[in-house]
């Protein structure tokens, strides 16, 4: 009996070990796929398409896929615990240049966040909030009262808590507080 206990723990813990050996530290999320990975990088053209993408399969065999023919439409990388999503470079022009930008906040409504500057400073990012129905807006005081209050204020829950300014510009609030609330109360 303490053999086959003995060979059933040994069996179990060798499993253990090639799962966690298997296990996938990144993703990719094409149109048609999601691809598990590890030592996921990749580089982008100055439109921001993809011009390489490398990684290792799970079993641990390096792919490596070069132009845009031999790309996959990636719409969402998840690498170094960061989630990178494919978004317009200009909000108002959804189907122009686009880029690769972490995603700063995630739920119902998502924030991405560009880089545009070189000195790290707030003004040095574009914030861009992506809807539920695939718009994006350029997240600013214009776009926050004509589109993004009017479908925040759809939701019951999120219209009877807030009741704040959706102005960045008076300090009380940010536009990051006004949608994570949303994002909380409203699935």
């Amino acid at each position: 009996m303490k053999k086959i206990f003995f060979i059933s723990l040994l069996s179990l813990c060798y499993g253990l070990c090639i799962a966690q050996k298997n296990k996938a530290t990144c993703y990719f999320v094409s149109e048609k796929d999601t691809v598990f990975c590890n030592d996921l990088s990749y580089t982008t053209s100055v439109q921001g398409e993809l011009r390489k993408l490398e990684y290792k399969d799970l079993q641990g065999k390096k792919i490596s896929l070069k132009g845009k023919e031999n790309i996959p439409n990636v719409l969402t990388i998840f690498i170094d615990g960061a989630v990178i999503d494919k978004t317009p470079l200009n909000a108002v022009k959804p189907n122009g240049s686009t880029r690769y930008t972490p995603r700063i906040l995630d739920g119902k409504l998502i924030i991405n966040q560009t880089d545009v500057g070189e000195n790290n400073s707030p003004s040095d990012y574009i914030y861009s909030v992506k809807m539920p129905d695939g718009t994006y807006y350029k997240l600013n005081d214009k776009n926050m009262i004509n589109s993004i209050k009017p479908f925040l204020e759809k939701c019951e829950k999120f219209k009877n808590e807030y009741k704040g300014n959706y102005l960045d510009s008076e300090g009380e609030t940010t536009y990051f507080d006004v949608i994570k609330l949303y994002n909380s109360l409203c699935k």
